[in-house]
């Protein structure tokens, strides 16, 4: 669950916004995402846009015995006009990437 600060100490979670399309980014000081291994806490620097967004990818398997398996990649942090940020990455088994574009 991701949840944001604003510059003026409020804060708003993903269940009270229910979408990151709520969020009135140009006011967010601090992202905080919190996953069963602990929390990621992305402080954004003035002048830079907040974002969280997920990759989905859903294995489907051959046999009939089996089933789908989903996975989530949840990605946040801060970028630019040209969409170079600090993008961090938070894999289901807690591991963590840090890249400066989306791919």
């Amino acid at each position: 669950m991701w949840s944001v600060v604003y510059t003026d100490g409020q804060q708003s979670t993903e269940d009270d916004l229910s979408t990151w399309n709520a969020v009135d980014i140009e006011c967010v000081s601090t992202v905080i995402l919190t996953h069963p291994q602990g929390q990621m806490v992305c402080h954004i620097p003035a002048g830079m846009k907040p974002f969280f967004f997920r990759r989905r990818t859903v294995t489907v398997q051959q046999s009939e015995d089996t089933d789908q398996v989903v996975t989530s990649v949840s990605v946040l942090g801060w970028r630019d006009t040209d969409n170079t940020g600090c993008y961090t990455w938070i894999y289901p088994d807690g591991s963590v990437a840090i890249t400066h574009t989306d791919q």
